[in-house]
């Protein structure tokens, strides 16, 4: 369950049900840096076990990397470096081209 008052607090679109992993891959496509802080304030536990999903069973491309990030309750910087993913606008572009294309192959008789 996502914290609907906490993501509006942050600016974040507004989570309309459904699977965490769908959120993530809206807030990705939109073009947002999401973090394992951010992803805890509003009630994801485990953004490594998710962005794992969404890249084997989606072929969801993503970057990562590790690094130092505000906490979104006292806006403090921690000392402990966690994860953070982005797209890339190259990225999106191709997975976006990739959703649009048929991916079905003819019926062969």
């Amino acid at each position: 369950m996502l914290y609907r008052d906490r993501i509006q607090q942050l600016g974040l679109p507004e989570y309309k049900g459904g699977k965490h992993r769908h959120y993530l891959m809206m807030l990705l496509i939109q073009g947002y840096r999401i973090n394992t802080r951010l992803c805890r304030f509003i009630g994801i536990g485990n953004l490594h076990s998710e962005i794992s999903t969404l890249k084997e069973k989606y072929r969801f491309p993503h970057s990562k990397k590790m690094g130092l990030v505000a906490d979104p309750v006292t806006g403090e910087v921690p000392p402990k470096e966690v994860l953070i993913v982005w797209m890339s606008e190259a990225q999106r572009k191709d997975y976006l081209a990739r959703k649009k294309a048929p991916n079905r192959k003819p019926k062969s008789r």
